[in-house]
């Protein structure tokens, strides 16, 4: 009998340490979800009370609380069509630029008289300051929507294009040697081989040019237009209606760490075979 209750004794004691890792493994999961919330509201908090005691005009900063208020009056009337629009040339320009950049990045990386043509080209698009051709493409599309996009696909094209190339040339010679004893086509060793091994490459390509997108996108609105959340900000800004030019940052800052966010778990899943 004895030795039947102290084996109980046991169970019951492994049973309730399985209990209490289970518990910390949860804690230690999902503490981010707890920490980054109440670290947002202590630091909302602090700057609204080192605003209020130091008395700094709202004009020049004004309190994350006035903020707050601007973006709900603002939201459903001003913020939220005008998003949508700044969200379209985000998303349609991203879309055609990390298309042409994929498939141009393929064709470099077959044919060194393709690369020694586009290159120079391509470089001169990544180091110049895409805002300045804003007023260039106007002249020729108009301030519509079509030279936001246009823009947007300059900007993310590019830096997408040399991520591509990169990741293509960087593939293991022993796979590519296999490949070829296997008599394999260059279609077959590019969509079998190159191609999955460039996908950590590319995927900071994605990411990287899904930022220039956004910046892109709302400099195209301030030189020119009267749409989009970038040109809302300057019109508030000649009213000197500060909080609303807040609120304004806030949206777009929400836009561009939503669209990294799935740009980033899309591009994980896509290389997560790696691991």
């Amino acid at each position: 009998m004895s030795s039947d209750s102290s084996i109980n004794e046991i169970i019951v004691e492994s049973k309730d340490e399985i209990a209490k890792m289970e518990r910390g493994g949860w804690f230690k999961k999902y503490y981010v979800w707890f920490l980054v919330p109440l670290l947002f509201f202590f630091v909302i908090g602090s700057v609204e009370s080192f605003l209020i005691l130091t008395k700094v005009p709202t004009y020049i900063f004004p309190l994350p609380s006035l903020i707050f208020k601007g973006f709900v009056e603002e939201f459903s009337r001003t913020i939220l069509p005008h998003l949508w629009l700044t969200l379209q040339e985000v998303l349609i320009g991203y879309v055609i630029g990390a298309t042409i950049g994929i498939i141009f990045g393929a064709i470099v990386d077959q044919s060194k008289l393709v690369e020694a043509i586009i290159t120079p080209y391509v470089l001169i698009l990544v180091t110049t300051p895409m805002v300045s051709l804003v007023p260039l493409l106007m002249l020729k599309f108009g301030f519509g929507i079509v030279t936001k996009v246009i823009a947007v696909s300059l900007a993310a094209g590019p830096v997408i294009m040399l991520n591509t190339v990169g990741g293509l040339r960087r593939t293991s010679q022993v796979r590519l040697e296999l490949m070829k004893t296997l008599h394999a086509s260059t279609w077959q060793t590019f969509i079998k081989v190159k191609f999955p091994s460039a996908l950590p490459s590319i995927s900071t390509g994605l990411i990287v040019g899904g930022i220039f997108s956004v910046i892109t996108a709302v400099g195209a609105e301030f030189v020119g237009g009267s749409t989009g959340l970038g040109n809302r900000i300057l019109y508030f800004s000649q009213l000197i209606q500060t909080p609303k030019i807040y609120a304004c940052i806030f949206t777009l800052s929400l836009m561009g760490i939503t669209i990294y966010m799935i740009i980033y778990k899309i591009t994980t899943k896509l290389t997560s075979w790696r691991e």
